[in-house]
C-alpha cells in the first residue's frame, strides 16, 4: 500500500491511496487499484490551520511556535498501516485529506483469484426432464423507505466566508440487520425550522446534487460510495459524499428534511 500522484495534476498538493497483491509469493503482483475515492488535498483549509505552542526556551523567554498539520506532516503523520484479518480480508488504513482536514481512513480490500471450472470426473447426471437439486427460488429486491434504518454521519465541515460555500461531507451507516443493496438515495424533503416553514425563504441552494436539483427534491445516489461493494452490510458505513451548499444567510439557515430510501431483500 502506498500513496501516488499519478492521474493528479496537482501532484505537489494531492494524492492517492494505491493497494496491490501478490498471489505467487512475490514473484509478481496485480495491478495496483486505487483504494481513495478523491484525492486527499494536502495543503486544505484544516490542515493549513495553526496550532500555536508555548514552550520555555529559556529562563528569561518564552517561544510561540506557530505549526499546521500541513507544515508537520504534509502526508498527515505516521498514520498508515496494513492489517490483514483471519478471512483473508485486507484492512488498509492511511491519512486522508480529502475535506480539508486529515482523518485517518480505512477500507476492506478482498483479492480474488479466477474460478476454476467444477470437475467432471465422477459427476452425477442430471435425471431427464429435472435437475438433480431442488428449485430454489431467487430472492427479490424491494425498495423500502430506510430513513429509520439510516444513520447520517457527519464529518468535519468547510466554510468559505467570502464565497459562502459550505461542503459537508455525509457517509451513511447501516442501522439495520441485514444488508442494504444500491442504488442507496438521500432525498432533500424540503428546508424549514422545526417541522413547518420557518426560515424556508433562507434556504441554501445545494450545488452538487446527483439530480441537479438546487433544493427540494435534489438527491444524492450514493451508489459510488460503496464502490466495489454491491450492498452495505449491517452497521457498515459508505464513503463520505461531500455535500455543496450555497448559503443565502449563514446565520439563519434553515434544518434540512432528508429521507432514505434503497433496496433489502424481499423474502428475508
Amino acid at each position: 500500500m502506498w500513496f501516488d500522484t499519478r492521474d493528479l495534476k496537482n501532484d505537489d498538493s494531492e494524492y492517492h491511496a494505491y493497494f496491490t497483491a501478490s498471489v505467487d509469493g512475490g514473484e509478481s503482483f496485480l495491478p495496483p487499484a486505487r483504494l481513495s475515492s478523491a484525492p486527499s488535498l494536502r495543503w486544505g483549509t484544516g490542515n493549513l490551520a495553526f496550532s500555536p505552542s508555548v514552550w520555555a526556551a529559556s529562563a528569561s523567554t518564552q517561544r510561540i511556535t506557530f505549526l499546521s498539520a500541513a507544515q508537520r506532516f504534509s502526508n498527515g503523520g505516521d498514520y498508515m498501516g496494513l492489517t490483514a484479518d483471519a478471512g483473508g480480508v485486507f484492512h488498509p488504513f492511511w491519512a486522508d485529506g480529502r475535506t480539508g482536514t486529515f482523518q485517518a481512513w480505512t477500507s476492506q480490500v478482498q483479492v480474488e483469484l479466477p474460478a476454476k471450472p467444477p470437475a467432471m470426473n465422477g459427476a452425477v447426471p442430471m435425471p431427464p426432464g429435472g435437475s438433480s437439486a431442488a428449485t430454489v427460488a431467487p430472492q427479490e429486491k424491494a425498495e423500502v423507505s430506510l430513513t429509520d434504518k439510516i444513520q447520517l454521519v457527519m464529518d468535519p465541515t468547510t466554510y468559505d466566508p467570502v464565497t459562502r460555500e459550505l461542503q459537508l461531507p455525509i457517509r451513511l451507516k447501516n442501522l439495520s440487520d441485514q444488508p442494504i443493496y444500491k442504488p442507496i438515495t438521500v432525498q432533500v424533503k424540503g428546508f424549514g425550522s422545526g417541522m413547518g416553514d420557518l426560515l424556508k425563504d433562507k434556504s441554501p441552494l445545494i450545488l452538487n446534487a446527483t439530480n441537479g436539483q438546487p433544493q427540494d427534491g435534489a438527491t444524492f445516489d450514493y451508489s459510488s460510495a460503496l464502490r466495489d461493494l454491491e450492498a452495505l452490510e449491517p452497521q457498515g458505513q459508505t464513503e463520505a459524499m461531500v455535500w455543496r451548499f450555497k448559503l443565502v444567510a449563514p446565520l439563519r439557515t434553515p434544518d434540512m428534511h432528508v429521507n432514505v430510501t434503497g433496496f433489502v431483500m424481499r423474502n428475508r
